[in-house]
């Protein structure tokens, strides 16, 4: 507005170490009233409102802006003799620390504290995460002894002997104190003591902030997002630092069955549920790992028979003893270019391209063994009709293709992740698509229009006659086209990012029969309410062998990044199941097993071993489970928390949603994750000691240690 020359501009900007990229005058700049913009790129997007505003209400804290120039919607035009003075974008976290030093300078002496500056702290420490913010603790829930474990942690220890906090690091200590017990009374009279002494001066604006955060349900921030101090560098938030570790309590002490009694009425109700005729219900039976399932399959005719994984699938066929026949393993061709198209048709959601491919081998390739291999995978497919025969296949082949003469289908393990499947696409490959098929754009506007949030698919495309228009399927990157079909989906506007959900049918004219050690029974019932069930529960079995649960770590993922060194000595020597991502932490990691990809292995069968780590799903993968079940809840309220629950036989706390149904969906997915690992020991027949290192407690442990 002229009262400001560029040079004081930049040199104010400079004092907050906010260095412009741009520079010029505007179209009604004059030497007697000089107008000109400074411009500031940023590395990202500022996609909340409330940032925004508070950027633009400190920088004008400093700075003489035109007021019209602050509205959110206003469109500015370029000028001529622009100068640029920083050719590198700010990062936007650096640049919020700027922002925040602006704020705490010149704003806190103000009388009316600001609840919007606080939450674009929370914001920023919080990674701009739309799933991010996370409590270890419950409000409250936390007692210390002030005199001794204070001095544990650097700004804490700090901040009781009388050091001036900044208001960015006295707003983290409170959202951390929240949770401790009597903390924020505390930290307030800390505050009091020392402003007296005349050691510090702390304003209104900095007490109005205690209350204001203990109205708030924020959670606590990491220490080391606001602390100064390099001994914080590794401290997650306060209350789980000093949190005590309790022990699980059992609540009711169930009476462990008799293995031979059960393996008895397994084999009785198993021949019957065979031999029925009623088509149309689904058997599930909930059974101990290591029962006998494999066995009893051998003996079965003119039946389907599924399995998680290929090689599970042609080890029972080897076994079988009956008239059987198996579906193709997936195949591998020498030609390149074939073989990058399957590829590329699978990645995208095209599997009926493939096969459209398999069967015109002759047109894609002059490859002699490849055509070979093509022939020998489509005669193995036309033998799996023969109804006269046991087939043995797949889940997913199965599930792909459910026109098979067969009247019984035997799900070995639960099929559950191949009827339910969360897959990812993106706004990026919808806008690609949208290019080769105009008619896509009313979507794509459609998508353009949401917030961050979970919403059902609208049906506006049949996905066959999208593939019959595209030209071209080059160019996608990920599984655009099975989008089109699925039930729901998370859009994440920052990422671009689009999970989405898709659900498969029970055939409705075949008998069901799905035999594990983990199947969700009311998970079930809810995901197909029109299904009649027949139930066979036997899962807590007497065992031969031991299974020793530590569970002083929780042995998360983020628990075993600081934790991973600890807990690998003491399983050292021993064959281990965790995370992927950490196998190779562990000296003896199982090379084809861990979390996820565990299930019907018997190559552990008799071993001792260790299990380590608590398998959560996402919170995006529970949102769209639960949301295909029926269950109806709002995102606001499905944040995680630490919380006292119950569940089977024990008390125990746990980081879990508030919201039953959710909590089930999230209980089934570490439970049945850890069962099948702990399973392929086959404790429940060999004298052999699972350790397994987890803070969720399993219904098939025999002995608790948790720890110091």
């Amino acid at each position: 507005t002229g009262k400001q020359t560029l040079e004081e501009v930049y040199e104010i900007l400079a004092n907050y170490d906010i260095k412009p990229n741009v520079h010029y005058p505007t179209f009604s700049d004059r030497p007697e009233h000089p107008k000109f913009r400074v411009v500031i790129f940023l590395e990202e997007p500022i996609n909340n409102k409330k940032t925004y505003n508070v950027i633009m209400d400190s920088l004008d804290l400093i700075l003489d802006i035109d007021k019209k120039c602050k509205d959110l919607s206003r469109r500015f035009l370029g000028g001529k003799n622009a100068v640029i003075t920083n050719t590198i974008p700010i990062n936007l976290e650096k640049f919020m620390t700027s922002i925040q030093k602006i704020n705490l300078d010149n704003y806190v002496e103000s009388n009316n504290f600001s609840p919007e500056f606080s939450e674009s702290l929370l914001d920023i420490n919080s990674d701009n995460d739309f799933f991010s913010i996370k409590s270890t603790s419950i409000a409250g829930e936390v007692r210390i002894d002030w005199d001794i474990d204070s001095d544990k942690i650097q700004i804490l220890s700090e901040f009781k002997k009388g050091t001036w906090l900044t208001h960015e690091q006295l707003f983290g200590l409170a959202l951390n104190f929240k949770y401790i017990s009597g903390g924020l009374l505390r930290m307030k009279k800390i505050m009091m003591k020392f402003d007296k002494e005349g050691l510090t001066e702390y304003t209104d604006n900095n007490y109005r902030m205690l209350e204001y955060v203990r109205r708030m349900s924020y959670f606590p921030m990491p220490v080391h997002k606001f602390s100064p101090f390099a001994e914080d560098k590794l401290i997650e938030d306060i209350p789980t630092f000093f949190k005590k570790k309790e022990k699980i309590k059992i609540i009711d002490i169930e009476e462990k069955m008799c293995l031979k009694d059960v393996e008895k009425e397994f084999e009785l109700e198993f021949k019957n549920a065979i031999s029925s005729p009623d088509v149309d219900t689904v058997f599930l039976f909930s059974v101990p790992t290591g029962i006998g399932k494999t066995q009893l399959l051998t003996n079965v005719e003119r039946s389907i028979i599924a399995l998680p994984t290929n090689d599970l699938k042609n080890e029972v066929f080897e076994r079988m003893s009956v008239p059987k026949t198996v579906s193709p393993d997936t195949i591998i061709f020498n030609d390149k270019t074939v073989q990058s198209l399957i590829d590329l048709y699978y990645k995208i959601g095209l599997p009926q391209k493939s096969a459209q491919l398999i069967r015109s081998i002759e047109k894609y390739t002059t490859d002699t063994d490849d055509i070979l291999k093509a022939v020998d995978y489509l005669e193995k497919l036309d033998d799996c009709h023969d109804d006269m025969k046991s087939v043995i296949t797949t889940h997913k082949r199965f599930l792909n293709s459910q026109d098979l003469p067969h009247t019984t289908v035997i799900f070995e393990e639960d099929p559950l992740d191949s009827l339910i499947e969360i897959k990812e696409t993106s706004m990026k490959d919808i806008i690609y698509l949208e290019f080769l098929i105009p008619s896509v754009k009313s979507f794509v506007n459609y998508l353009r229009g949401l917030e961050n949030g979970i919403y059902e698919t609208p049906v506006m495309f049949d996905v066959e006659d999208l593939i019959k228009e595209c030209n071209s399927f080059k160019g996608f990157d990920s599984n655009v086209f099975e989008f089109f079909t699925s039930k729901y989906f998370f859009i994440n506007r920052k990422t671009g990012k689009i999970n989405y959900v898709t659900k498969r049918d029970l055939p409705s004219d075949k008998k069901i029969i799905i035999m594990s050690a983990t199947v969700p029974i009311d998970l079930y019932k809810k995901l197909y309410p029109n299904k009649k069930f027949k139930i066979f529960d036997r899962r807590n079995v007497e065992q031969v062998g031991k299974v020793v649960q530590h569970t002083e770590r929780s042995c998360s993922r983020l628990s075993l990044e600081k934790f991973k060194d600890e807990v690998s000595e003491k399983v050292r020597g021993i064959p281990t199941i965790t995370f992927k991502k950490f196998k190779y932490s562990f000296d003896s990691s199982c090379e084809d097993m861990h979390f996820f990809n565990c299930s019907g292995s018997d190559v552990l069968n008799g071993k001792d071993l260790a299990v380590v780590g608590t398998p959560h799903g996402s919170v995006i993968q529970y949102f769209l489970l639960a949301k295909v079940m029926g269950i109806e809840f709002e995102i606001r309220d499905g944040m995680m928390n630490n919380r006292i629950v119950r569940h089977r036989a024990f008390e125990f706390t746990f980081y879990c949603f508030e919201d039953e149904n959710l909590r089930d969906i999230q209980f089934h997915v570490i439970e049945s994750n850890l069962v099948q690992a702990v399973g392929r020991a086959r404790t429940l027949r060999k004298d052999c000691t699972v350790s397994l290192y987890s803070n969720f407690p399993l219904y098939i442990t025999t002995e608790f240690d948790p720890g110091s």
